[in-house]
């Protein structure tokens, strides 16, 4: 059963918490895992002021339906109409936000309201009478932030999986440019780490798989061009139909089996096991700095995803910040 709360607003220092919950439909049964991922970001620009957005889903698996995306438009006076919605489905939720600076220096007022579609923004975010809004919130008052401060807006959560999708937002001042440095610079983005701080570990050398494709001796898994997400984690994952799951590591990680069988090399990896050769290219670098990295790998022959409407035919990816969370599944 899924729970419902009012939303409450606690102050912190950098980050204030509008905690709630809402019915969901998109998320599935998973036990949790300690790590999250970015489904969606963005931002939108005004006079003197960029309004930023992150949305995070934990724990990060099973992944949300094919069909779900988010979007934003655009109205006077300041308004800003975020919409995530399942394709698949066809239910939408989301909010709209005005921002207005204050009277005081790198303080804004955001206030914000139960989404509200006009037929123009339907036809903008391509909604007609066979899509079902989800409930909304219920939106604490205006709330005053600094420049980088950042709130937290729980959208939906599911006590039966502990899934949670939370969607980040902060309001940044452009630099005052000098010199002959442009004017129309594109703003930056927000990326937030949730969590407790700790200090950092060898562990913590996050690996990224950005849009994947997967090569299994030089041939392309056509299945692979399908996956258009981020996966961030100290331990990244592929799995690939009638082979397995290989779970991918710059740390020897030996305790567990790992065993060094390829290179890292920029936005390219590459290993062996067995008689097969495996490439995966992404659109992005996969580990931090300039260098070429050994690549130590665990292959899990007999897995396969058991989330509830899993293709085994596909290729698919994910991430965790500890070996022990996906040795467990």
């Amino acid at each position: 059963m899924i729970a419902r709360a009012p939303i409450r607003l606690k102050p912190d220092r950098t980050v204030r918490r509008v905690a709630g919950a809402l019915a969901i439909v998109i998320l599935t049964a998973v036990p949790a895992l300690a790590q999250t991922r970015r489904v969606d970001s963005g931002s939108t620009s005004f006079k003197g002021f960029s309004f930023y957005w992150e949305t995070r889903l934990a724990p990060p698996t099973p992944p949300l339906s094919d069909g779900f995306g988010g979007n934003y438009a655009v109205t006077e006076p300041n308004l800003v109409h975020r919409i995530l919605r399942d394709g698949r489905r066809q239910v939408y939720f989301g909010y709209t936000v005005q921002i207005e600076p204050t009277t005081e220096r790198s303080r804004f007022r955001l206030t914000f309201r139960p989404l509200s579609l006009t037929p123009e923004l339907k036809m903008r975010f391509d909604i007609d009478a066979t899509w079902k809004p989800l409930p909304a919130p219920q939106f604490p008052g205006s709330q005053v932030i600094r420049t980088g401060e950042v709130l937290e807006l729980s959208l939906l959560s599911n006590e039966a999986s502990a899934q949670r999708l939370t969607e980040y937002v902060t309001v940044q001042e452009p630099p005052r440019p000098q010199g002959f440095q442009p004017l129309d610079r594109a703003p930056g983005e927000l990326v937030f780490a949730p969590g407790t701080p700790r200090d950092f570990t060898v562990n913590d050398a996050a690996l990224h798989l950005r849009e994947p494709r997967i090569f299994v001796n030089g041939r392309l898994d056509e299945s692979s061009v399908r996956m258009l997400g981020d996966e961030t984690g100290s331990v990244v994952w592929i799995y690939v139909a009638n082979r397995g799951r290989f779970l991918l590591s710059v740390v020897p990680n030996a305790t567990f089996g790992f065993r060094r069988a390829g290179e890292i090399r920029g936005s390219s990896l590459r290993f062996t096991v067995g008689a097969d050769t495996y490439n995966v290219n992404t659109s992005g670098r996969i580990a931090p700095g300039d260098a070429a990295f050994n690549l130590y790998v665990l292959h899990q022959p007999a897995w396969r995803p058991a989330f509830p409407h899993a293709d085994l035919t596909a290729a698919s990816a994910g991430a965790a910040d500890r070996v022990e969370d996906l040795l467990t599944k």
